[in-house]
């Protein structure tokens, strides 16, 4: 005999199967970016970052990876036009590209 399931509980298991993917698709993604920058720390490589500010708009900030956090969460990146250093929460970088120096 088969159990029968309510739309609610139906509904519930989608709804958590759905966030369980989304933030498994997001460690993905902060992972992905975590390597690139430490690839471009150790080449010394030009990056150029497009980074959520949190206005629901896309910064496109550029310089040199200094350092990574011990916690890796967190990088910072030295512009080259200013003595400015950017501590960037690497949940909020969209896209690296890195050229060699």
């Amino acid at each position: 005999m088969q159990k029968s399931v309510s739309l609610k509980e139906r509904t519930r298991d989608f709804f958590l199967r759905f966030i369980d993917d989304f933030d498994a698709d997001e460690a993905n993604r902060v992972k992905k970016v975590r390597e690139q920058l430490e690839t471009g720390l150790n080449t010394h490589a030009f990056a150029i970052l497009q980074v959520d500010n949190g206005y629901k708009k896309v910064e496109t900030l550029s310089g040199y990876i200094v350092r990574t956090e011990q916690n890796h969460q967190k990088v910072v990146l030295k512009k080259t036009d200013e003595k400015q250093y950017h501590l960037l929460d690497l949940r909020n970088i969209r896209k690296v590209s890195l050229r060699k120096a």
